[in-house]
């Protein structure tokens, strides 16, 4: 039996499907098409006027001919429709008096409508069992970001960012509720699809970590804390929370539960798989701090020395990169250092666009020199980069021994 009902879904990628046949924005060339379309059925109920249409389109629209383009448009978008049945071009979007809308008449469903009504729902059912069915339902049709392919329209932005808190404050009431009913595995599961939608949410994670441990899961908690740590480090140069930190250490303090005897110990730590690699020890900017912190309060007695260096990436004029060039340069970079420096030197980032490096046991010149060479070969590996290099070298300062008995 056919469906003549016409599917539209907005969150994640724009897709209109009717019966057997779909049509999706994934052909770039048609991006000015797929946003007159989407203007039209998100403003359903409205009738548009030529220029609320060109400001929204072309946001620094200087068409000789307005108007034509616009019906030029116009046109190429309804043979677009027309993809999904006969005439459904001119039976979707119409044109009156020089306005254009959408066809309201038509049988047609919209996932950020249903996502509406079912939040809607659900915060004015007192029920606790209709109340987790609703959420459940609401957050399932969440697939991701409104329009997430033009999401750098300015009319797209405030729209996406409505949506996005709906859905965070949707998953969250929907985990309390499943907390309260004891049901782990199902909160476990909604917020691993939220991370993946959102993966920069760390109330996410700290739901994510704290239903793994309520279902004996510590190890997989402590896996999500260390994916989320190199995470915020690579993109921001930042740590977790110390929310989520204070769990994270509760649950690696949980998961030994019994004495061990040295043997053990120094077995765990030489099964460490930082310490097996070839190079320098890559590790997150808490340790990093760690063994600074140790190295400089051991440099007064043993009298060794130790420099600390900051790579810094910046575009060729010296301003930030843009964020995509800026990912592949640090995942570039990082992995010419830790194959550059030695096995016993460390490093992290301290920020978005930096790296810090500890260099034990070698001089101002020559650790200058080992800088130097990354950048080099950095560039001679990579001689189309937009990125420029720079660093800068200091030694770590002994850190005073005081003995509380004098």
């Amino acid at each position: 039996m056919k469906d003549n009902t016409l599917h539209i879904h907005m969150l994640g990628s724009f897709e209109l499907c009717r019966d057997d046949k779909i049509i999706q924005d994934s052909d770039n060339r048609s991006r000015k098409l797929w946003l007159l379309i989407a203007y039209l059925i998100y403003h359903r109920g409205q009738h548009i006027s030529q220029n609320q249409l060109l400001n929204a389109i072309w946001e620094d629209h200087d068409n000789a001919n307005p108007d034509s383009a616009l019906k030029t448009l116009s046109h190429r978008a309804r043979t677009q429709l027309d993809v999904l049945g006969f005439d459904m071009g001119k039976s979707v979007l119409q044109c009156k008096k020089g306005e254009y809308f959408f066809n309201t008449e038509l049988s047609y469903t919209l996932d950020i409508e249903e996502f509406d009504k079912t939040l809607q729902a659900a915060k004015q059912s007192e029920d606790s069992s209709e109340k987790c069915a609703l959420l459940t339902q609401a957050v399932s049709l969440y697939s991701g970001e409104f329009l997430a392919r033009f999401s750098s329209e300015s009319w797209v932005i405030p729209v996406a960012t409505y949506y996005h808190n709906l859905y965070l404050d949707a998953v969250e009431s929907l985990v309390l509720l499943l907390e309260s009913e004891k049901s782990y595995d199902k909160a476990v599961e909604i917020c691993t699809k939220a991370t993946a939608l959102m993966p920069y949410e760390e109330m996410l994670y700290l739901h994510l970590m704290n239903n793994l441990i309520l279902t004996d899961r510590k190890e997989e908690a402590v896996n999500i804390y260390h994916d989320l740590a190199d995470m915020l480090s690579t993109t921001f140069g930042v740590k977790p929370s110390d929310e989520v930190r204070r769990l994270y250490k509760q649950t690696i303090a949980c998961l030994q539960k019994k004495s061990l005897e040295i043997e053990d110990v120094q077995k765990q730590l030489e099964d460490e798989p930082s310490v097996q690699t070839p190079g320098a020890m890559f590790c997150d900017y808490d340790l990093f701090s760690a063994i600074y912190h140790a190295l400089s309060r051991g440099l007064e007695r043993s009298g060794g020395i130790v420099h600390l260096a900051v790579l810094t990436i910046t575009d060729l004029s010296g301003r930030e990169l843009p964020a995509r060039s800026l990912s592949v340069c640090v995942e570039n970079l990082k992995a010419l250092i830790c194959t550059t420096l030695r096995h016993g030197d460390i490093l992290s980032m301290c920020s978005p666009s930096q790296f810090v490096l500890m260099l034990p046991n070698a001089n101002r010149e020559n650790s200058d020199r080992i800088l130097t060479r990354i950048e080099h070969d950095y560039l001679r590996r990579y001689p189309h980069t937009p990125a420029r290099l720079t660093h800068v070298l200091q030694p770590v300062l002994p850190m005073p021994y005081h003995n509380s008995e004098e």
